[in-house]
């Protein structure tokens, strides 16, 4: 179960348009995928993975 089950209930709890909760939805998605995929792997002396995120995708 996700957005798309709740949607409408989502958009009514919060007094927003099922338009703009779905515009908000999809802009979140996007910037969540945006970080995800941005995000730098770099290995350390150790040997060790670890993930640097990159804050340049943030949404305007």
């Amino acid at each position: 179960m996700g957005y798309v089950t709740f949607r409408e209930v989502y958009a009514r709890d919060t007094g927003i348009s099922l338009e703009e909760r779905d515009e908000r939805a999809a802009r979140a998605l996007s910037h969540t995928v945006a970080v995800l995929t941005t995000a730098v792997r770099t290995r350390t002396a150790s040997t060790e993975t670890t993930v640097e995120l990159r804050t340049s995708a943030r949404p305007a």
